[in-house]
């Protein structure tokens, strides 16, 4: 029994073989235009708003102090 070394072998590594009824694959998102993202300042200011974001400061921040 020979092996073909040139022959690609199935597995984890190549992932699941497409389904037949499968449509095309979109790049991205619908509606996404890579021109029209936030400005780094303002996206860093919104984060920065969000409660969650404000949480996990002060709980660093009490963290490093002790």
């Amino acid at each position: 029994m020979s092996t073909n070394i040139t022959e690609p072998v199935a597995g984890p590594a190549t992932g699941p073989a497409p389904r037949p009824d499968a449509g095309p694959v979109a790049e991205s998102a619908p509606g996404y235009r890579p021109g029209h993202t936030l400005p780094l300042r303002v996206e860093a200011m919104r984060q920065w708003r969000r409660r969650r974001t404000m949480v996990m400061a002060l709980v660093l921040g009490a963290l490093r102090s002790s």
